[in-house]
């Protein structure tokens, strides 16, 4: 019985890194045959795999925390909210912000109600500087959905607008 014999071109490694989350993914490929024809395949097939491995990597990169993201301001330093609603309805409700020296911001915290697809202003805060810390309470009716509105008015020392940020604080039912 006569022995069959395997020509063997090459055996390549290769290992490509995941940069997100630090794997290495090993991959033999193993080229043979004895015409032309077939090892053209196998080494489209690996170019192929190589290009796919190639773009892991961007998108692995590419999807971050969305939650990481925030606006970028130029003389607003911090601008936030935050609201909760105890158990006896008494809500509690922050809007903060901060601008860069010789600019001013005006700020406006509005409490929101829910009534059926659209949100109703309940009650409104102002002040303005150039560290505004606004800290209230109010109460609330029970059945509905609440929220902050909270909105700024950025102007320089000639009173010339310069960024008019606005966020929202996360919604409570109450």
């Amino acid at each position: 019985m006569e022995q069959s014999k395997i020509k063997t071109c090459c055996v390549l490694l290769v290992s490509a890194s995941c940069i997100n989350e630090g794997l290495v993914f090993p991959i033999m490929f193993k080229l043979g045959g004895s015409n032309m024809q077939q090892r053209k395949k196998q080494m489209l097939s690996l170019v192929v795999i190589l290009l796919c491995l190639t773009m892991i990597v961007p998108t692995a990169a590419a999807s971050g925390n969305e939650e990481d993201i925030s606006p970028q301001y130029m003389v607003v330093i911090t601008f936030g909210t935050s609201f909760d609603i105890d158990n006896n309805g008494r809500s509690t409700c922050t809007g903060k912000g901060t601008v860069e020296t010789n600019y001013t911001i005006d700020i406006t915290m509005e409490l929101q109600q829910k009534k059926g697809n659209s949100w109703e202003t309940i009650k409104t805060w102002t002040d303005s500087g150039r560290r505004v810390n606004l800290e209230e309470n109010w109460y609330v009716d029970s059945g509905y959905y609440y929220r902050i509105k909270l909105s700024g008015v950025a102007t320089n020392s000639s009173g010339k607008v310069i960024e008019s940020p606005e966020t929202y604080s996360g919604v409570q039912y109450y």
